[in-house]
């Protein structure tokens, strides 16, 4: 660690900080809409953070990385380098201002600010670790569905909880959501309102209405897939697709044109866009931007190919079944 760093008081961070960064503090902190200026707009931030009772109630919302992340700068006095902690284990302390980042010798740094890095000390975290386990289970079942849906109700999040984690028969018919709610985080995960139901949409959803309203048709005569919690949970990473028979022989065909690496890149690249329900002509632009022309003689033995992955991939439009799933289960109607 740089012997120039060190860390400074709230109050020092926060005079350096642009007006803008301010007002974004402030919002995530849930301070009334006035035009503060900055002159009182600090004391205001740094009574609040600087409260030892405010800072309990932040750290039961918290989630197992970002309870690893302040152990471990509570291990390191406060102070990390940026280069090696995840963007989604801090995110949120950045949002609210409780670290802040400082470029030192060409390095950036993660730094608590005095009165907090004391205060997360006197707090007694191992207390919070149930919370903490049960805000994680609730988010990373929400991430992976909305990752695999696209459109998910509170209720389709209350029936897969308590599929996969209610104790004995006691079944939950409310989860606890000021975690979510009350705190930014890194995800793909937007709120609306339809017919006054909740739901979570993937952002990518969230501006296009026909699929929108596609999905919502299609919800109206099909429940969501229902997958083992672990391939479930596999769907929290954006990129992840099930890696089938189908999407190999995909695969295989694209090796004689790239490397493995970008053609994993190409193949997430084409599993979004039939999530998205565009046409073929998206899948061309793909190649091309990728540097591959399928020769004439070729295109046959290619469109089978895709087509055959397509039928076999996890799709928004479907609830998150393949089309060939779906098919069967119309023939058994």
């Amino acid at each position: 660690m740089s012997s120039q760093l060190k860390r400074k008081t709230l109050h020092e961070h926060l005079s350096i900080q642009s007006d803008e960064k301010l007002q974004d503090i402030a919002r995530n902190l849930y301070f009334p809409e006035e035009p503060y200026n900055r002159e009182t707009l600090i004391p205001k931030i740094e009574a609040v953070l600087s409260d030892q009772k405010a800072m309990r109630r932040h750290s039961v919302k918290m989630l197992d990385r970002e309870y690893t992340f302040i152990k471990r700068m509570l291990n390191y006095h406060g102070i990390l380098k940026e280069s090696e902690s995840d963007v989604r284990s801090y995110y949120s302390f950045l949002s609210l201002g409780a670290v802040f980042t400082e470029e030192i010798e060409g390095e950036t740094y993660l730094v608590m600010p005095e009165e907090i890095y004391h205060n997360f000390r006197k707090t007694n975290l191992e207390k919070m670790e149930d919370t903490i386990e049960n805000n994680s289970r609730i988010y990373n079942l929400l991430v992976s569905m909305v990752e695999l849906y696209g459109v998910v109700s509170i209720y389709d999040l209350i029936d897969n909880y308590n599929r996969f984690y209610k104790v004995m028969d006691e079944y939950v018919d409310n989860l606890n959501m000021e975690f979510f709610f009350t705190i930014q985080r890194v995800n793909n995960i937007r709120i609306k309102f339809i017919d006054n139901i909740q739901y979570f949409l993937h952002k990518d959803i969230v501006g296009n209405k026909g699929l929108l309203h596609n999905i919502m048709m299609v919800k109206k005569s099909h429940s969501p897939a229902i997958l083992e919690r672990r391939e479930l949970l596999k769907y929290r990473h954006k990129d992840y697709y099930d890696n089938n028979e189908e999407v190999k022989d995909l695969k295989k065909f694209l090796y004689e044109f790239k490397g493995g690496e970008e053609v994993d890149q190409i193949v997430v690249e084409i599993h979004k866009v039939f999530k998205m329900n565009k046409t073929t002509d998206h899948i061309y632009d793909i190649l091309n931007n990728h540097g591959i022309h399928i020769s004439q003689k070729k295109q046959q033995q290619f469109f089978t190919i895709l087509m055959d992955a397509y039928k076999n991939m996890r799709l928004w439009l479907t609830c998150g079944y393949t089309l060939n799933e779906l098919a069967e289960m119309r023939e058994e109607e």
